[in-house]
């Protein structure tokens, strides 16, 4: 078997489910941990988006336009849910608060209603809700994200 082939495991111990996927060498390239009671933790869906979009918790967006590429974060969303954006076009991309909601990196958080943006066209982001409808978190980004500060 090629090494790029891989071993998909979950495993149940009590209440607690733990998820792994290894190449046939050993190595973890994934590794979800406890999930818990929260099995939508890591369930994606893809889609590339060329013009404004109304991100929806669960998806991995491509942004791929030439201009930059503006997702709306949903009105409603769970604790736990993200979104992720990956950028290809030459445009970028923009994640854009609605009224009352904001997104924190750190120490720093956006202003209400605002916004974080691409530094480079390929940079790449996931965030998550971590209030209810109104906060989100980053929980991991590459390259140069830009976030509008209070």
């Amino acid at each position: 078997m090629g090494a790029k082939e891989i071993l998909n495991e979950s495993v149940i111990l009590g209440n607690n489910v733990y998820k792994k996927i290894v190449t046939r060498g050993g190595n973890v390239i994934l590794d979800l941990g406890d999930l818990g009671d929260a099995p939508y933790a890591m369930t994606y869906v893809y889609n590339e988006a060329t013009g404004a979009t109304d991100a929806a918790a669960g998806y991995i967006y491509v942004a791929n336009n030439v201009s930059r590429v503006t997702f709306t974060l949903p009105t409603t969303a769970v604790v736990g849910s993200s979104i992720a954006v990956v950028g290809k076009g030459a445009g970028g991309w923009q994640l854009q608060c609605n009224a009352g909601q904001v997104i924190h990196w750190g120490d720093r958080v956006t202003i209400d209603g605002g916004k974080v943006r691409s530094g480079q066209y390929k940079d790449t982001i996931q965030i998550m809700c971590i209030t209810a409808d109104t906060d989100w978190t980053i929980i991991w980004s590459a390259g140069t994200p830009q976030i509008e500060t209070a």
